[in-house]
């Protein structure tokens, strides 16, 4: 009783008799939907690259182009999957809650543990930051991107049930990011889709620098993750391998010397149960920890500490990135191998020489023309084309912008029909100056 009468509420461990558990824990349907939709992703924008340069470069997709697109929807499938988590367990005993994960240790007391449940959701937490968050295989709200669901999680919640309440509410959300991820990778297919189909004849190129881009975009957590590896690999520079005991709360460690020394930790440790399991970890001690200054501080201190199982996971984990980096890169290099080269533009037509030119027309007075008709008109136009080389006219039109008049250079003598529009400007004027034609061009 407080000294107003009132109760005071204390926190009574609950008894841990019930002996020892653990529950299997998978991926879940939406990683697995997720990974697949990755894929396909990746499939339409190969396709769409594929067909951009078969209409630019003028051939026919044969079974290695195919291939070439299977492979690397395949390839991705696969590097995706394998960077994934592995399978995961949650055992507990009188000590507390432990999740293995790929050689990876998470470990809360229950002296430490809070816990909170959800929709078919259980997490546990401590005031270091461990977590350990699980879902029924059913949930809707299961953990995307990681082994966190179970076919059963009433034993979990029998066994957390009695510790503190956790007051943070639950926010996972996996469903609502895996129908944004497909939504999003939908949108990106169909805007290829629209851009390879409105400029595929002209800016094909900007299609395929869209496709790589994507492709790029897609492989930026494989690049983030080798940024993050480095920066641990950098951080466990100089590392040397120490046994580890548990001294009260806290750690001490086996010097060179045989001796054993209080240990202080300023990284984060993710098992808490560290020094009860007698396995050697890798240590990266202060630069007086190696001399003899210890024995008077009366600790060392560790600037970061791993253990064995996340050194595996952290060269697994950078070895797989490097694969899914080098395989963006491989298969980019192997479409532009077995795509063939643009056909080479057709060569010039000779300009064609016709002697000298004729000497100008004598000049003659001026006389009031007498009346024509239509068709002495029309005879003498018809006798001016057919007499020697001239400039006639055409329309080109574009859909949706309009028709504009082109010069075409006539010469019915020598066969000769060339249309005089910007592609073929430079080629007009030779052949005009090779006639001796001083008319300028339009």
């Amino acid at each position: 009783m407080s000294s107003g009468g009132e109760p005071v509420e204390r926190f009574v461990m609950p008894p841990r008799d019930e002996g020892e558990g653990a529950i299997e824990l998978s991926p879940s349907f939406y990683t697995e939907l997720w990974w697949l939709a990755q894929a396909g992703i990746v499939a339409a924008t190969a396709t769409m690259v594929l067909l951009a340069l078969a209409v630019t470069r003028g051939f026919a997709p044969t079974s290695a182009h195919g291939v070439w697109i299977a492979g690397t929807a395949l390839g991705w499938l696969l590097l995706v999957r394998a960077r994934g988590p592995r399978r995961a367990r949650i055992t507990w005993d009188r000590w507390g809650v432990t999740l293995e994960e790929g050689g990876v240790r998470t470990a809360i007391a229950w002296a430490a543990a809070r816990w909170r449940a959800g929709t078919a959701v259980v997490r546990l937490r401590d005031a270091e930051g461990r977590e350990i968050v699980c879902a029924s295989a059913e949930s809707a709200d299961a953990p995307l991107g990681r082994p966190r669901c179970a076919d059963e999680l009433r034993p979990l919640v029998a066994a957390v049930r009695g510790l503190p309440q956790d007051p943070d509410p639950i926010d996972i959300g996996a469903s609502t990011r895996a129908r944004a991820g497909l939504f999003v990778g939908a949108v990106l297919v169909l805007a290829i889709a629209l851009i390879a189909a409105l400029q595929l004849g002209h800016r094909a190129l900007v299609v395929v620098t869209i496709a790589l881009t994507v492709l790029g975009a897609m492989s930026w957590r494989a690049l983030r993750d080798v940024v993050v590896v480095l920066r641990r690999a950098r951080a466990m520079r100089g590392a040397r391998v120490a046994q580890v005991e548990s001294e009260g709360e806290g750690l001490r460690v086996r010097m060179p010397d045989g001796t054993w020394t209080p240990l202080r930790v300023e990284g984060y440790v993710a098992d808490a149960r560290l020094g009860s399991r007698g396995e050697d970890v890798h240590l990266v001690l202060e630069t007086s920890a190696a001399a003899s200054g210890y024995r008077d501080a009366g600790h060392v201190v560790a600037r970061a500490l791993e253990t064995p199982g996340e050194r595996s996971a952290r060269r697994r984990c950078l070895a797989l990135a490097v694969l899914q980096l080098i395989g963006t890169a491989a298969s980019i290099a192997t479409l532009a191998v077995i795509v063939p080269a643009p056909r080479p533009p057709p060569e010039p037509l000779p300009a064609s020489t016709l002697g000298p030119p004729p000497p100008p027309p004598r000049a003659w007075p001026i006389a009031p023309r007498p009346d024509e008709s239509a068709y002495e008109r029309e005879q003498r136009v018809e006798a001016w084309r057919t007499s020697g080389p001239h400039l006639a006219w055409t329309y080109e039109c574009e859909t949706g912008i309009g028709c504009y008049r082109v010069p075409v250079l006539v010469d019915r003598a020598s066969g000769l029909h060339l249309v005089c529009d910007a592609e073929h400007r430079a080629e007009c004027e030779a052949r005009m100056r090779a006639l001796g034609m001083t008319q300028p061009l339009p």
